[in-house]
């Protein structure tokens, strides 16, 4: 390892607030070679004063040399009000024995967790968070309580079926649960109203909760998942609100109780930035009924019914003797002190997930992550979850000058510099923003976070807020060709398309703006909670794939996030509409870095899922032509229709997926299949003149999209030093394409007068095909071809960004989306020389020529077809004989 081997990390603290000990964790990328996990004990963190901070690192990704290349780093930082600070996390030999105070103590029946400041037991049965806090040795909690009711009022409790540590460092405790939801106890049957009834769901509520512990700290993370685990029904291709396997219940609330019952008392603030308030009556309850948005009450939110029930705009809090005061979006905090005890709680991203509920009543702190007043019962939707966090805190605090947790509503913002991004190799092809010249692109990507086409901003515009909507981004290019009758704008859900994430996370690293990170951050976890299908009931199809966007074009209506509406396809006059999640609709590396920038476990079996998705759904065996014909079903490779198997988007994010999924898990099984798909879908020998590949770009515009992830997947091979076959396969293949680009590809805009909608996006394509031709630049050998491959990836780039001025529509959500991924190469091809210099003989090769993929449903047809015929055929021949006999 480089002795001198060195990371600067700027904290910065945004809004002056007072920071003790406040706890974070960043990942951070490493070149290629330079630290085996042996090393990482070498390490310590200090800030500019040279004084070491308590710190933890944890690999999460390995080169293909077995060096680290992602390890999350976990530490604790105290700084003052608008401090910017430095702290270096670099090579010692001096560093000493760092101790830990936090210890877990794994017992029959329950947790013991001692930080070193608090000693918490955590039951193992049932989901009842604390039973116990002890400081000193002294009670200052008396138990936690999960209580969720149905739409019938019946009680159900959290049972535990597993559970485990999940993580440990001399930093941080993370403890893991999962269970169902128990009836609490029998009750007789409750007999409703006719108009009220819901069909019951067969399944009980599955739930996931994480328990974080810090060392020295007072505090309780705790992040709870609420699952609906059964099929939805989905009849005709429709995936509307009100499915019979749909979950209804009123209420689900945590509570927590002082061990003190009788000198107490109650405090609130409905925003941090407020003092706390004391409560003479003893019992507040601050409630968050819609996001307080101008547009609060926008058909966004329609329930089954396509009512939308949101009673008032913004909040109220509620005393003893009724309503003291309301106001817009409320950041709430709570807290119960004793005679010296006390207990605060907080609950970040609470108004954007409105409806919500906090408050006191008596010794108890409550908080309703779904609350009992919202004026309708609430849905989850099969295969739907939803995730919240919370804070509980035990410090000490003066209810005079103090507002605990205030700082979880506006947690530390932490960087690392651009260039070392750059130096790491974090990103593929990256630069700093400082080294972009072309102020196009500068002025497009400032946009995305600033001004009125930012998309803070667009989230007003049809109040994107609420539980399930929260994170995702405003289709606005939707409202160009809609012809439906509703008022505009119309509700039209984005659902990651093009992979957001990463592109936001890109250029949160270019940048070093918080706000890159904070729209990462939000759409992550819409993206993990209510995009993917979390169920494995349905066909294999569908289970745990990633829901569409909203069909272009047309209102969500009651479809939710879940791209088909039976009310537009009445509207369209259809019979038969839609479908559930596909390979069309697959992203996967914003996951994975999220993964890698946080080291969030739900970003990493999101996508290990994903790809198990691929997998399941190209798997002959799990479908009803099984019987007849156990071949591919060709359901991850297809684009557009069932028999097209060329290169397409379909194919090219299976294979992306995969490649994902390789290099969280080292599993072959995975770049096996990718491989599998390659072979299937492109070949060096295609006759790209019979594929229409210009003539039709309706039908045949993604064959670019396919090239570059083929060109991601010869980086691949590259990186792992595998020239084999495959790599000479896919590497011939690319260079086949763009040798004929070179002749034949002309810029969209010249093609707008034969597509359906002459938009923007048909401009920003034309990115992926300078993409294609950078890929090609570097994998040729020949300097001839590599002087002509750049020269029309810059042509390409220029038309693009050339074009795109001439459109008002250029600040719309879906080419913002396309230029934050794709718009990076040509920077990183104009500072460097990008030359593949292995001597690798590909002619050794026979690639045979192009074999036509059949998929099982096609041949299993064929296949009747034969048996019937034969089976006629013997049938016609006795028959024939027993007339003649």
């Amino acid at each position: 390892m480089d002795e001198a081997f060195e990371v600067e990390i700027k904290v910065k603290e945004p809004i002056g607030l007072n920071r003790t000990n406040e706890p974070i964790a960043i990942g951070i990328p490493v070149k290629k070679g330079l630290l085996k996990e042996a090393d990482i004990s070498a390490f310590k963190l200090v800030n500019e004063s040279g004084e070491s901070l308590p710190f933890s690192l944890t690999p999460l990704l390995n080169w293909s040399d077995s060096s680290i290349r992602w390890m999350l780093l976990d530490f604790l930082v105290t700084c003052s009000s608008k401090d910017e600070l430095k702290l270096y996390l670099k090579r010692s030999t001096d560093i000493g024995q760092q101790s830990s105070s936090l210890t877990v103590d794994d017992k029959k029946d329950f947790f013991e967790v001692n930080t070193g400041k608090v000693t918490f037991n955590i039951p193992k049965d049932k989901l009842y968070p604390i039973s116990s806090v002890r400081i000193n040795g002294k009670s200052i909690c008396r138990g936690s309580q999960i209580d969720l009711f149905d739409d019938d009022d019946r009680r159900f409790s959290p049972v535990i079926r597993d559970v485990k540590i999940e993580s440990f460092n001399k930093i941080k405790l993370v403890l893991f649960f999962k269970g169902e939801f128990k009836p609490y106890y029998k009750e007789p049957k409750v007999i409703k109203k006719e108009e009220d009834k819901h069909p019951k769901s067969k399944e009980a509520m599955e739930f996931f909760a994480r328990l974080t512990f810090w060392q020295g700290l007072s505090l309780v993370k705790f992040d709870f998942t609420l699952r609906n685990p059964m099929p939805a029904k989905h009849p005709g291709g429709i995936w509307d609100l009100g499915d019979p396997n749909s979950y209804y219940f009123k209420d689900l609330s945590l509570n927590f109780a002082l061990d003190e019952i009788r000198e107490y008392s109650c405090f609130w603030t409905d925003h941090w930035s407020s003092p706390l308030r004391k409560e003479e009556s003893e019992s507040v309850t601050i409630y968050q009924d819609s996001s307080g948005g101008e547009n609060w009450k926008y058909r966004t939110h329609v329930n089954r019914h396509n009512e939308v029930m949101n009673s008032f705009c913004g909040y109220k809090v509620y005393g003893g003797d009724g309503e003291i005061k309301s106001g817009k979006r409320a950041e709430p905090i709570v807290a119960v002190c004793g005679k010296d005890k006390f207990m605060s709680i907080s609950c970040p991203y609470f108004w954007q997930n409105s409806p919500k509920s906090i408050g006191v009543i008596e010794n108890i702190l409550t908080i309703r992550l779904f609350p009992k007043h919202y004026a309708d019962v609430f849905e989850l939707q099969p295969g739907e979850q939803k995730t919240h966090s919370i804070y509980i805190d035990f410090a000490l605090f003066d209810p005079e000058k103090d507002v605990p947790l205030a700082w979880t509503y506006n947690p530390l913002n932490v960087f690392l510099s651009p260039d070392y991004y750059e130096e790491s190799g974090a990103f593929p092809y990256f630069t700093p923003i400082s080294e972009v010249t072309d102020d196009r692109y500068i002025e497009l990507m400032k946009a995305c976070v600033e001004g009125s086409n930012s998309f803070f901003a667009k989230r007003e515009l049809i109040d994107e807020y609420g539980w399930r909507n929260f994170g995702d981004l405003y289709a606005d290019h939707e409202n160009l060709f809609y012809e439906g009758k509703k008022a505009k704008p119309i509700v039209s859900h984005y659902n990651n398309q093009y992979d957001a994430i990463y592109g936001f996370l890109l250029q949160f690293a270019r940048f070093s703006d918080w706000r890159w990170w904070q729209l990462a951050r939000d759409l992550a976890t819409h993206v993990i909670d209510i995009d993917i299908y979390h169920t494995d009931k349905d066909k294999a199809a569908y289970n745990g794939g990633l829901f569409w966007h909203t069909d272009h074009y047309s209102d969500a209506a009651t479809s939710s996030h879940r791209c088909y509406s039976r009310y537009t396809m009445e509207e369209r006059g259809l019979k038969d509409y839609g479908g559930g999640p596909s390979n069309e609709h697959l992203y996967t590396t914003g996951l994975l870095y999220y993964y890698l920038f946080t080291g969030d476990v739900n970003a990493r079996d999101s996508v290990i899922g994903l790809a198990e998705y691929v997998l399941n759904l190209d798997d002959g065996s799990k479908t009803i032509f099984r019987f007849i014909c156990n071949s591919a079903t060709g359901l991850a490779s297809q684009t557009g229709s069932p028999d097209y198997h060329k290169p397409g988007r379909g194919c090219a994010y299976s294979i992306n997926a995969l490649i994902d999924a390789y290099l969280l898990t080292k599993k072959d099984k995975y770049i096996k299949k990718a491989e599998e798909l390659i072979k299937r879908c492109i070949h060096p020998k295609d006759d790209l003149d019979a594929l229409e590949l210009v003539s039709d770009p309706e039908h045949r515009w993604f064959y670019t999209v396919f090239l570059q992830i083929l060109g991601r997947y010869l980086d691949f091979k590259a990186e792992m030093n595998s020239f084999d076959y495959m790599f000479c396969y896919a590497r011939q293949s690319l260079l086949h394409y763009a040798k004929w680009m070179i002749d034949n590809e002309v810029p969209f805009k010249t093609k707008l007068d034969i597509v359906e909608y002459p938009t923007e996006t048909w401009i920003v394509m034309d990115m992926r095909k300078s993409n294609v031709f950078d890929f090609a630049a570097k994998y040729t050998d020949s300097s001839e071809l590599r002087k002509k491959f750049l020269e029309r990836a810059e042509f390409f780039y220029n038309t693009c960004m050339d074009d795109l001025q001439e459109f008002e529509t250029k600040y719309f959500t879906r080419p913002l989306v396309m230029l934050m991924s794709y718009g990076v190469m040509r920077d990183y091809f104009r500072k460097y020389e990008v030359v593949f210099d292995y001597d690798i003989d590909c002619s050794q090769y026979d690639f045979g020529n192009p074999i036509e993929f059949i998929p099982q449903k096609a041949r299993a047809i064929k296949r009747a077809q034969r048996l019937a015929l034969s089976l006629f055929i013997i049938i016609l021949f006795f028959l024939i004989l027993y007339l003649l006999i």
